[in-house]
């Protein structure tokens, strides 16, 4: 009896381990970029200047009976992933739906040692959400990432412009093209 009440224990601590130590991790890679931010120059820019174009377009996607999207080429788009019942609906396509899809280009201009760089990028999100929330914003900060020839003399560099306040995981630091010092 005891015996059992150990493995309790021990499967009861690895499964809470188990979903701490991935947070852990990503809370340790975020303070590790934070940290490397703050040793880089950066260059402020008003969020005025920005210029926001945004379209939106219908998208026809195949869809189960829970409406979730499918990849029509998954090996499983028409059986299902398995399973004990030949009744399982979940991952099998149902129908084909149209869903609205957002596509809006940014056009940033940086002002840095007196010249002006211009930069352009699509987000996936629609124009009004995302010009309130630069309107919000105020400042956007793009960070100037300095690269080294082999003779340790700057030849160029690259921003990154950092759209984290729109917590959106998939943007976050956006890199700039190159630039030559």
């Amino acid at each position: 009896m005891e015996e059992l009440i150990f493995y309790i224990v021990i499967l009861v601590l690895l499964t809470i381990s188990g979903k701490l130590f991935p947070k852990f991790k990503q809370n340790r890679n975020a303070q590790k970029i934070e940290t490397y931010l703050q040793t880089l120059k950066y260059v402020d820019i008003d969020t005025d200047t920005i210029v926001v174009d945004g379209t939106s377009y219908t998208q026809s996607v195949p869809v189960d009976v829970y409406d979730t999207e499918l990849d029509p080429n998954s090996p499983n788009f028409y059986r299902g992933t398995g399973g004990t019942s030949d009744f399982k609906f979940r991952n099998t396509f149902h129908k084909q739906k149209d869903f609205t899809r957002f596509k809006s280009t940014v056009y940033v201009p940086i002002i840095y040692q007196d010249q002006e760089y211009k930069f352009s990028m699509n987000f996936p999100i629609d124009q009004t959400t995302l010009r309130m929330k630069l309107y919000m914003q105020k400042k956007l900060r793009a960070y100037i990432q300095e690269f080294n020839d082999m003779d340790d003399t700057r030849s160029d560099f690259q921003f990154l412009l950092d759209f984290r306040f729109l917590n959106d995981k998939s943007i976050t630091l956006v890199p700039t093209n190159d630039y030559k010092i």
